[in-house]
């Protein structure tokens, strides 16, 4: 392992206090079933055929859709005829008829992602008919329920550290404070997340800093596109920050941070995590905060603050059911020191701590990151009292 991880106990369960929205990791099953890897794509539409002829759904295939996305139908015609025509529609209204190949057109989706329905309808010249059909996901969960749905994002690994792929909702049992809930909602994909990434390089030498931004395009690598982020620099801790969906936008950003250098500033850790904190507060759905930090936890010159005054920014992390990743490049101190109250935070929250020896081990870790937070299901149950103040008690086992 080209990293240092903290691992959370192994248990039959993992029981805890802590917000709604948080995620949890727990051991897999004694024989996991194991499977392709679990991809942000799902398996193409197909229509049923007439008499040879069939269309498919080439594109889109995301399961949350959003911004400008080409719609793409393959067919498969017998011999002697050919496509006279390809509708297409999108939430029950014709938005393009297409009379030769490729057949393919533009949608716009909006910014937010809501529930969508795509459907193509195809007729030969000698009247063989197919018909394609394609429902999206929204965000939000409760768009349609008659109480809040609260998600648990889970992570379950095997005995060697990998994410567990192919279990089904009869897999999982949820408890609330004692009592057993059932789940009424259930995905093995995550849904879309807001991420920052926090870069704390102010400590760092040039290869240092050039280490967490490359782990920083590294974890963006890895995600899938309806997966929002945002980079902050701690630096410039009050500085608003742009969520994007494009790539190639982070990319740019990470090129200009790069390029500018880190500012010095000296404003307590605790003051860059809980600017960080505000901006995903403010973002809906599952929120992710991926920090990213070098140099001595105790040193001066980095502006951190001592371990106690991070306990409200890491209180506030809770309350904003922020699940929070922490990647030190080289080794933390021991108790007492600023390190040991993250560990704990992201530990509590679901999320890691973790440590690498090297600038060369930071974009391994990034990277792995990003593959846990793309192999987590989306366990979801409606709370009997949905605005109680206070940590509720989760318990999530695998059968």
């Amino acid at each position: 392992m080209p990293r240092k991880r903290r691992w959370v106990v192994a248990a039959v369960v993992i029981s805890f206090a802590l917000p709604l929205g948080h995620s949890l990791l727990l051991p897999g099953p004694p024989k996991p079933r194991r499977g392709p890897a679990a991809a942000a794509i799902s398996d193409p539409q197909r229509s049923g055929d007439d008499a040879g002829f069939s269309i498919v759904l080439a594109a889109p295939r995301d399961p949350y859709l959003r911004d400008r996305q080409s719609i793409v139908i393959d067919t498969t015609v017998p011999e002697g005829d050919d496509v006279q025509q390809v509708d297409f529609f999108v939430d029950g209204r014709l938005i393009h008829v297409d009379l030769k190949p490729p057949y393919t057109c533009e949608a716009d989706f909006g910014d937010e992602i809501k529930r969508h329905t795509i459907v193509a309808s195809a007729l030969t010249r000698q009247g063989r008919r197919a018909r394609v059909s394609y429902t999206s996901r929204s965000a939000d969960l409760d768009q349609s329920a008659a109480r809040p749905i609260e998600v648990v994002p889970v992570l379950v690994r095997d005995e060697h550290g990998h994410p567990v792929q192919n279990l089904s909702v009869s897999d999982f049992l949820l408890v609330e404070d004692g009592v057993r809930q059932p789940i009424v909602h259930f995905d093995s994909q995550p849904g879309p997340l807001a991420i920052t990434v926090l870069v704390d390089a102010r400590a760092a030498d040039t290869a240092g800093r050039l280490a967490l931004l490359r782990g920083a395009a590294a974890l963006a690598d890895e995600l899938p596109a309806y997966h929002s982020l945002a980079l902050a620099d701690a630096g410039h801790p009050d500085a608003p920050l742009d969520f994007t969906f494009g790539r190639e936008a982070f990319a740019r950003r990470v090129g200009d941070l790069a390029e500018r250098g880190t500012a010095p500033s000296h404003a307590g850790l605790d003051t860059v995590l809980a600017a960080g904190i505000r901006s995903l507060a403010k973002r809906r759905g599952s929120r992710v905060l991926v920090a990213l930090l070098a140099g001595d936890p105790a040193s001066a010159e980095a502006g951190t603050a001592p371990a106690g005054d991070l306990a409200g920014a890491l209180e506030a992390l809770k309350h904003a059911r922020v699940t929070l990743y922490a990647i030190r490049l080289g080794a933390g101190g021991g108790a007492g020191d600023p390190d040991d109250a993250i560990r704990s935070a992201a530990t509590e929250s679901g999320g890691e701590y973790i440590e690498t020896a090297s600038p060369e081990e930071m974009g391994a870790s990034c990277h792995a990151v990003g593959v846990d937070l793309t192999h987590r299901y989306m366990i979801g149950y409606q709370p009997e009292r949905p605005d109680r103040p206070g940590h509720r008690v989760l318990k999530i086992s695998v059968r």
